[in-house]
């Protein structure tokens, strides 16, 4: 077990292996993301914040945005706090704009939001630009039924063939991992 997954079962975060649906997705963020170093993280939907304080006692020195569609979130992650949240949704032109002109180029996106397939993928290619080069890009919950997930696969594969600056690392049926060239 990698320290990220400690650390997620620790918060009690489903991304871990312990609560609630027991992902495991930390077994692969541990590959990709480092524990130490000055990096940007995007998370789309946070819920209570308990992957925002996993993100942070992981690495201290990761600067980490967050965008939630539900305003209550903010009564459950204790403030002041170091964390740059935006309230609104993952399909909305401006909110993400308003993410990319504030965080500029991002290391890391992790989508965990509705997990609805058009949600998706728009977000998906919203956030594209504000991703850096060498930055990988995370689609979680594939397995949920209105990720309709070989469409959601199919669309963004689709938008990205020919464009020659993303590779897809990993496509298992709950996670998706794309690298920007």
């Amino acid at each position: 077990m990698g320290k990220l997954t400690k650390i997620a079962n620790l918060q009690k975060t489903d991304k871990g292996t312990e609560h609630f649906e027991k992902h495991g997705y930390t077994e692969v963020y541990d590959l990709y993301i480092p524990e130490a170093g000055k990096y940007k993280l995007l998370e789309i939907g946070i819920y209570h914040g308990d992957s925002l304080r996993m993100w942070e006692e992981y690495n201290p020195e990761l600067e980490i945005h967050a965008l939630d569609i539900d305003e209550n979130v903010l009564s459950y992650i204790q403030q002041p706090n170091p964390y740059h949240i935006y309230l609104g949704s993952q399909v909305d032109p401006v909110i993400i704009d308003k993410i990319g002109t504030k965080a500029g180029k991002l290391d890391f996106i992790i989508d965990d939001g509705s997990h609805i397939c058009d949600h998706i993928v728009t977000s998906f290619r919203l956030l594209w630009p504000y991703l850096k080069s060498g930055g990988y890009y995370f689609i979680e919950d594939l397995h949920a039924p209105h990720a309709v997930r070989e469409e959601t696969i199919k669309l963004i594969t689709s938008w990205l063939d020919g464009r020659h600056d993303s590779m897809i690392l990993s496509n298992d049926a709950k996670l998706l991992t794309i690298k920007k060239k």
